[in-house]
């Protein structure tokens, strides 16, 4: 589901979802606003994510990010777009603002970057004993341009996008991950078997965000372009409701030994590397 109309005019703008664009998230468990960040505000994103990088060694091709940058740098919490967010994701959860809470993460995906996301559900990383009401929303932030209004969605081509869903699978249970190494010396997790049923591709325009539920099967496109593309995630969530452990997560298990295995393996290495010196 797209809107075209929602747009964040001014610092003091509410936004209001309609009825339809709250039927059509919880139907099909996503869904797009262009408009959403003013380039004042993504320069200021920008700019911090250089400062907060600078000086960093990173392997060639790798992706840099800034982890919980609104808790480093409280400004962006008051940013007119993070409070439309907060509105927005209140309105799809039926909960007051004050009720939510969030994490962030500052990202960029170098040019010419593989496919570098398996499909996933983010539920997956919580226990089964907790059930979430989480939402993650991707914030374009590459050279905002107030008038960009680009056609954000298309049926699947494998053309480049920033995130491929399957439309209302989040309708369903958890299914089976594994663990995956995305990147060298790091895991994330994977369903053990690929979804078969269409998808659709979504290229988010500069300034646009799109919101998808916790348990929605996507993955993360890579960048074929000739230029980085760098993204603001946001998870946005409710406190999660308590039951009776489920079925063990295994793979959490997994994931969790083979970080650490190589996190060890890193550490150990880089002081190996300093003694030499």
């Amino acid at each position: 589901m797209v809107s075209s109309e929602l747009r964040n005019s001014s610092p003091n703008a509410r936004v209001a979802l309609d009825e339809e664009q709250i039927q059509c998230y919880r139907q099909d468990g996503y869904l797009v606003i262009p408009g959403i960040v003013s380039p004042r505000e993504a320069t200021i994103l920008l700019d911090y994510f250089d400062q907060h990088t600078s000086g960093l060694v990173y392997p060639h091709g790798s992706k840099r990010q800034a982890d919980a940058p609104e808790k480093r740098f409280g400004a962006i919490r008051a940013l007119p777009f993070f409070q439309t967010v907060y509105q927005i994701a209140a309105q799809l959860f039926q909960s007051p603002t004050d009720k939510l809470s969030s994490h962030g993460l500052l990202a960029e995906i170098p040019a010419h970057y593989p496919l570098h996301s398996d499909w996933h559900q983010d539920e997956a990383y919580w226990p089964s004993s907790l059930i979430p009401n989480a939402l993650n929303v991707w914030c374009a932030i590459d050279t905002v341009d107030a008038d960009a209004d680009a056609d954000v969605e298309s049926s699947h081509t494998g053309t480049t996008a920033d995130i491929e869903v399957i439309p209302g699978s989040h309708h369903a249970d958890v299914l089976e991950h594994i663990c995956a190494e995305t990147s060298p010396r790091h895991y994330e997790l994977a369903v053990a078997q690929v979804p078969t049923s269409h998808s659709i591709s979504i290229s988010v325009p500069p300034g646009g965000i799109v919101l998808y539920h916790c348990r929605l099967l996507y993955r993360l496109a890579g960048n074929t372009s000739d230029g980085a593309r760098r993204a603001y995630i946001l998870t946005v969530d409710t406190p999660p409701r308590v039951v009776p452990a489920g079925r063990m997560r295994r793979w959490l298990q997994d994931l969790a030994r083979l970080n650490a295995i190589f996190a060890t393996t890193s550490a150990s290495t880089a002081s190996d590397h300093e003694l030499s010196r």
